[in-house]
Order: structure tokens, then C-alpha cells, then sequence
């Protein structure tokens, strides 16, 4: 390997034909291909690289070295370059969001640009108006958008984006949006709750099966159930815990880990649906026994190009529940919903409240603050302070 020392004390290093630059930035040390043959054009690429990293910052420096246009003093920012700045604002917060949060903010900040090529070129008014003739689903859609791309625009991101000379002000600020008001969650009747209960045993699927009763049991949102391990159950005598965690490639929305407790029974029929699933997905031995290995607690054969493990089941499972009266936005995560306030309803709001994650959704808050005993046949335990719902097995029926 050759290295060459440049005038201002930077390294470059040759390495398999290429030229690479290592170089200390902001307390960091740095190595990064030049992606040239050339020592010379190295040399010149070395020069710009650090003189761009310390006046715009080491991800701007690599964004230019890379083709892409870098923001300058008093640019106006496009989608791209203001991916870029808001990443570096992200970095050095006190508290900086979670990459899923950076990355929803983002999401929701491209698709309010589509017809924008710079932040100062949104039209919040036209925007509004096209609003005009949408569905209240639409509407709260919106409005969900703009707040979470005006996340980007807090006073304290304008403050870093100003220091870094880029002037530009929350082009949302001015927006008066009324979000239409959220319809209190409506449990389940007691004929559609049984009807489930029964068509896990009798009717569905086994892979349906299982994921409706993880939903309604365990209140599991979707992405959990796809991501669910076998670990994640602990058996004990009268209960499974289960231990929803980090895996790799998953991280739970709420970012904690949490536990719920299950009745053994309905651990030992989600077992049974297990094994009766790898049963109906293949004939073949081998197929079986590495379905039986895998990790994940949902059973599939992944079709390339089918997107996510369970997207199919789960468009099955979405069209089912319609069929038996669940006419929720998203059927599937109803029944988390039905989950959340059977707890409240069956055993109180405390034994609701230590479940982290469960309850965040407005439009079921209300059923949960004010239980209807009635919907529930009338069970329903008042010992709110202790943990006889985790002793008892969390949801049994």
C-alpha cells in the first residue's frame, strides 16, 4: 500500500488501484475512496473534500464528492439537500430522534413536495385547497403529513440551518388545517367476537388464524406479528410471557422493550396453529423441518418479489374481517384495538396503562377511559392497583 502525505497533513493511501483520503474532521477520523486510479486528480479530489467538510460539514463533503450538488450560503434547498441538512441537525441534537422518526418525517416531507422543487416553492395554500373534495380519511392523512414534516422545521432546526447560512423559514407556519374529528373506537360486538374466536378454531387458515390471534390476544401490530420470534414467548405453568424486543432489522415503533402476558392455553393452541401451518404449506419433509427451525414464529414461504413475509396473509386476513362485519380503515389492527379495550373493560385501566405502546391512539382512548361492561357481557375485575391480571394470564378468552 502507498501513502502520500499532502501539505496539509492529510493521508492518502493506495489500495487496490484506488486512492483513498484519511483525514481527521471534526474530532473524527475519517477514510473514504477517492475513486480514482489518479494520484494526481487524488490529490486535487483530497483538497476540495476537506475544504467542502470543514465549511459544510463531512456528509455534505461526501454528497459533493459523489456527483450530487451540496447547499451553499443562501440556497434554496431541494428535497435532496434538505434530507441531507436535516440529518445533520439530527446528529448533533442533544436527543436525537430515532431513525425511524427521521426517516417518517422525511417520508412525509417528500410526498408534500411532489409538485415542489424547493422548500421555498411549497404553495401551503394551494395545497389546502386541494384538500377541498377529499374523504376525512384524506383530510386526517394530511394533516398527519404536515405536522410530522413540520418536525423538520422546528425552532431549533431553523436556528442550525440558519448558523449553516441557509435562511429558510417552516413553510408550514401558516397553514390553519382542521383536522375532522377522530370517531371514538367501537369494540366488537359480542356475535362478531365469537365468530372470530370461532373461525380461529374451525374456519381459517392456520397462518390466518395465528395472526388474527396474536392481534386479538396479544394486541400485536402488524409489524410485530411479521417480526414475532419463538424466543419472544417465555412458557411458564399457568401463563407464556411474551417479550416483544429488538431483532435484527426490526425495532419496535415504540422503541421499547415490552411484555404481555398470555394464558397457557391460548399459547399452546398458537403453537398448535404453528405446527398445523407448516403441515398445510408443504408436503415435503425437508420444507417442513426448516419451517420448524426458523426463528420466526409465523410460518411462510416467501415468494420472491412478494414484499414483505406476511404482506399476502395479511391482505387475507384484511378481506376476511371485512366479511365479518369489522369495518375498520385497517381490520387487522381493529382488533389490536379490541385487544386494548378488553383489557380496560375486563380488568381496569391500570393493568391497561402497563402496557407501554398499547395505547396511543385517540380514537380508541375514550373506550378505554370509560369502559362498557355491557359489551364484555358484563366481566369485568375492579382491582386496579395490583397485578391479578398478570397472575391470571393476561387474556384467556
Amino acid at each position: 500500500m502507498k501513502r502520500v502525505v499532502t501539505k496539509n497533513g492529510s493521508g492518502l493511501s493506495e489500495a487496490r488501484g484506488k486512492w483513498y483520503l484519511r483525514k481527521s474532521i471534526n474530532g473524527k477520523q475519517r477514510e473514504i475512496s477517492l475513486e480514482t486510479s489518479s494520484k494526481s486528480i487524488a490529490k486535487t479530489k483530497a483538497a476540495r473534500f476537506i475544504a467542502t467538510a470543514l465549511e459544510n460539514g463531512y456528509e455534505a463533503a461526501v454528497q459533493e464528492l459523489r456527483g450530487k450538488a451540496i447547499l451553499k450560503k443562501g440556497d434554496d434547498p431541494t428535497f435532496e439537500q434538505m434530507e441531507i441538512l436535516y440529518r445533520e441537525f439530527c446528529k448533533q441534537s442533544a436527543s436525537p430522534p430515532r431513525e425511524i422518526t427521521i426517516s417518517h418525517n422525511l417520508g412525509c416531507l417528500r410526498r408534500l413536495m411532489k409538485h415542489a422543487k424547493t422548500v421555498c416553492s411549497i404553495q401551503p395554500p394551494t395545497m389546502v385547497a386541494e384538500m377541498g373534495g377529499a374523504t376525512p380519511s384524506e383530510k386526517r392523512s394530511f394533516a398527519s403529513q404536515v405536522g410530522c414534516a413540520s418536525n423538520i422545521f422546528k425552532k431549533s432546526a431553523i436556528r442550525y440551518y440558519h448558523s449553516r447560512g441557509i435562511k429558510i423559514m417552516n413553510p408550514f407556519s401558516d397553514m390553519e388545517i382542521k383536522r375532522p374529528k377522530l370517531e371514538a373506537y367501537t369494540p366488537l360486538t359480542n356475535g362478531q367476537r365469537t365468530r372470530i374466536w370461532k373461525a380461529i378454531d374451525e374456519e381459517l387458515p392456520a397462518v390466518d388464524a395465528m395472526i388474527v390471534l396474536l392481534a386479538l390476544a396479544t394486541g400485536l401490530r402488524r409489524s410485530e406479528i411479521e417480526a414475532a420470534r419463538v424466543k419472544w414467548f417465555s412458557p411458564q405453568d399457568t401463563l407464556a410471557v411474551l417479550s416483544v424486543q429488538e431483532e435484527e432489522g426490526f425495532v419496535p415503533k415504540s422503541g421499547e422493550k415490552r411484555t404481555i402476558p398470555l394464558a397457557i392455553g391460548r399459547y399452546k393452541k398458537l403453537m398448535q396453529l404453528r405446527e398445523k401451518a407448516i403441515e398445510q404449506l408443504s408436503s415435503k419433509e425437508e420444507t417442513r423441518e426448516s419451517l420448524r427451525s426458523s426463528e420466526f414464529l409465523v410460518p411462510v414461504i416467501q415468494r420472491k418479489g412478494s414484499g414483505g413475509r406476511l404482506w399476502g396473509r395479511f391482505a387475507s386476513v384484511t378481506l376476511w374481517l371485512r366479511s365479518q362485519g369489522v369495518n375498520d380503515q385497517k381490520p387487522i389492527h381493529a382488533l389490536r384495538k379490541e385487544f386494548g379495550s378488553l383489557v380496560a373493560t375486563k380488568h381496569g385501566i391500570f393493568p391497561a396503562s402497563r402496557l407501554p405502546g398499547a395505547f396511543r391512539h385517540q380514537s380508541y382512548r375514550g373506550s378505554l377511559c370509560q369502559p362498557s361492561a355491557d359489551a364484555y357481557g358484563g366481566h369485568r375485575s375492579h382491582d386496579r392497583r395490583s397485578n391479578r391480571w398478570e397472575r391470571r394470564g393476561g387474556m384467556s378468552h
